[in-house]
């Protein structure tokens, strides 16, 4: 690892690091970086617990750990310098996204719902597709790679399979829009796809009556859902009592669902985080532009599907892509 990969790589790399009372493998400070390769002697219950109180300690110094078997390293060697890679491009870029101390508030100052007017000098464009009846999937299953290809396959249901082949086409429509013309996608953690390059953040949604596309300098979240009714018991599971209250207090309770659900998804993909984290975010404001979680949000619908985005820029244009544009 050391010799064929982390010694020349263009951030600098350290070995046998001491942070705190521990020693990791290879340390990153540039993107606050730890790499464990894990022997046997990690799976053990004693080897666990004394893991798990060392990345809780060492996690308290905003280091990120990446674990890696020695099997993984030997079998997968490609794989586990591919997704190093991506992380280290992901934590470089989200350090840029802070805000500059003048803009950042005290707890004091904070007032719990706040909206700030979007300058006219900024458009960020999500792209939407919802042009299904003059859409064939099968007439551009070439314009597909093969890992693609291989999911459509797969599925049985026509949407799934539409909206497999639409996502990609809508991607890489929105990506040459916005300069980027030949591109290689790698999957980071918990599934989340990006650029190899780096030089752009992407984000795909879909739902049965459209898809949409996000793309960003910095890392970014979306999600478009149709608007299909208040389900209560989902709301219960995984909302908080603040907007459960803030629910039950509006008149168009399958609007205000939707849209927290959105807003929801947006951030748990921004981050990169999973559903399981879904609970960790809470809103109790709808309105079209707020800044929360030191993350901008834009609400924003087409027809009847409510649109959510998450990131460091505001998006207040959404521009219809049809079919034939991918041709």
């Amino acid at each position: 690892m050391w010799y064929d990969f982390l010694r020349g790589y263009f951030v600098k790399f350290q070995r046998q690091k001491p942070i705190d009372n521990y020693i990791v493998d290879f340390y990153c400070h540039k993107a606050k970086i730890a790499i464990e390769i894990d022997g046997s002697q990690h799976y053990s219950d004693d080897g666990k617990l004394y893991d798990n109180n060392r990345t809780k300690i060492i996690e308290s110094y905003g280091i990120k750990i990446l674990r890696y078997t020695n099997s993984e390293i030997n079998n997968y060697f490609y794989e586990v310098c591919e997704s190093i890679d991506v992380e280290v491009k992901h934590r470089l870029k989200k350090q840029l996204s802070f805000s500059p101390p003048q803009s950042r508030l005290t707890s004091c100052q904070l007032p719990k719902r706040w909206s700030l007017q979007l300058s006219e000098s900024v458009k960020k464009l999500i792209y939407f597709f919802d042009d299904y009846e003059n859409f064939s999937a099968e007439k551009f299953l070439n314009f597909l790679p093969e890992n693609r290809r291989e999911k459509f396959e797969k599925l049985k249901r026509k949407i799934d399979r539409n909206n497999c082949v639409i996502s990609h086409l809508l991607m890489t429509f929105a990506l040459k829009e916005s300069g980027v013309k030949n591109f290689e996608t790698v999957i980071g953690e918990n599934g989340k796809p990006f650029l190899k390059s780096g030089e752009k953040f992407f984000n795909i949604s879909h739902c049965s009556q459209g898809a949409a596309v996000a793309v960003a300098d910095l890392p970014v979240g979306i999600d478009a859902q149709e608007k299909n009714g208040f389900n209560e018991r989902v709301a219960k599971r995984f909302f908080s009592e603040a907007e459960n209250d803030f629910i039950r207090s509006v008149s168009d309770k399958e609007e205000v669902f939707t849209r927290l659900w959105t807003l929801k998804e947006s951030v748990i993909k921004c981050e990169g985080k999973t559903l399981a984290d879904i609970g960790g975010f809470s809103f109790e404001n709808c309105e079209k532009f707020f800044e929360k979680y030191e993350k901008k949000f834009s609400c924003l619908c087409e027809k009847n599907v409510l649109i959510s985005v998450c990131g460091n820029e505001y998006f207040d244009k959404i521009k219809i892509v049809k079919t034939e544009d991918f041709i």
